[in-house]
């Protein structure tokens, strides 16, 4: 197999389809994913794949032998460059399900599992729409509302809470009407909410990022990094604990309730923090995880035995850490774009996984925007309502 650059015309031998699979994944991932225009063209036993000049400085075409499809397919256990140690795992074969087949989000996100209602919750930030799924009988309603809303959960005290682009709101369920709560960034008028979750005890966490949708949807690019992270109690009181952030993602607590994790998509970096469950303080942050080579740093959800499943950008994948941070095993996926994911079901088996279609445009495949999921061979931890 061979990779031609067309300016030098020089080949590049690799050992086996997985090394090509993988350069070509890493150079969609940094060049193309968001913005670029990628022509597949199939004919008989290869395909070509033109990746625009003005995208790269270069286009390659690459040949691909009927090799590409087994390589896909195998199950056998190979090394990859995920992390630095170059740890051996398999390639995790899943049965992905698409959830809603005629729902497809512009930026799917937020998922949250309510096993009181037997509930599924999630938003399309850019669609302005949050959704509820009860998958036992199929029952499900939306909310529209009148500017991006990045998460909804339910309320201890009945209702439901979202994190609109301006703040935290209150909605009644039913008449869909919305009761403006606090609004926990509201001295950073340039930035939206993104990444917020419970705590186990009932807080809301809020993080935030620069506003990156533009008034007609379109996406826009994030310059600086002034998102915030925000603790907010069941009263309104709001605690800030992080500032300078650039795309606030993941938030997870360990079970024991010792560890609280949250991450930077600009840094593409998970970090961990001592945390003290009564106080609802985080401390002494430290990487967890850096920099992979399929994807950036997206939304998260953790199983019972304390992996981090964790949704890869732009990777076309999720990929599970283990407690220590290291690399346990790679979920491909039929989308380019997963978000997040949360477990959920009557077993807490089945994993929830959003993804966005922004920027795609022409160039993804039907599936993206898609609501996913996948069985698992483990539970995973439960969602919280908010206290308030």
């Amino acid at each position: 197999m061979a990779v031609y650059d067309e300016e030098s015309k020089q080949p590049a031998q690799y050992e086996n389809a997985y090394q090509l699979r993988d350069v070509i994944a890493t150079e969609l991932r940094l060049h193309c994913v968001k913005r670029g225009k990628i022509l597949i063209i199939i004919q008989n036993d290869f395909s070509e794949i033109l990746i625009p000049s003005s995208n790269m400085g270069r286009r390659y075409s690459i040949l691909l032998p009927c090799l590409w499809a087994c390589a896909l397919g195998d199950k056998t256990k190979r090394k990859t460059a995920s992390n630095d140690q170059g740890k051996t795992m398999s390639d995790a074969k899943f049965d992905v399900k698409t959830v809603l087949p005629n729902l497809r989000c512009t930026l799917g996100e937020g998922p949250h599992w309510d096993a009181k209602d037997g509930m599924l919750y999630w938003v399309d930030i850019v669609g302005k729409t949050a959704y509820a799924l009860r998958p036992s009988d199929g029952g499900s309603r939306s909310w529209t509302f009148d500017q991006p809303v990045a998460a909804i959960v339910p309320r201890e005290n009945d209702g439901l809470l979202v994190a609109l682009a301006d703040g935290l709101a209150f909605l009644d369920a039913e008449s869909g009407e919305t009761t403006p709560f606090v609004a926990p960034d509201s001295d950073h008028a340039g930035n939206r909410s993104n990444e917020s979750r419970v705590d186990p005890v009932g807080r809301f966490w809020h993080g935030t990022m620069q506003n990156n949708i533009g008034p007609n949807g379109e996406d826009l690019p994030v310059t600086v990094s002034t998102g915030t992270l925000n603790r907010v109690n069941a009263d309104g009181d709001v605690t800030r604990f992080e500032s300078y952030v650039g795309i606030s993602n993941t938030l997870l607590w360990s079970a024991d309730g010792t560890k609280m994790f949250f991450g930077d998509t600009i840094k593409n970096t998970l970090n961990v923090y001592d945390f003290d469950m009564k106080t609802g303080v985080p401390s002494n942050p430290r990487e967890f995880f850096g920099p992979q080579d399929r994807g950036n740093m997206d939304g998260s959800a953790m199983d019972a035995d304390g992996y981090i499943w964790n949704a890869r950008w732009g990777g076309g994948c999720l990929i599970r850490f283990n407690p220590s941070g290291a690399v346990d095993r790679i979920i491909e996926l039929p989308v380019t774009q997963p978000t997040s994911c949360v477990f959920g079901g009557p077993d807490m088996k089945t994993l929830y996984i959003t993804s966005a279609a922004v920027g795609l445009e022409d160039n993804g495949n039907p599936l993206e925007g898609a609501l996913l999921s996948i069985q698992t061979d483990v539970a995973g931890q439960p969602c919280t309502r908010f206290a308030g």
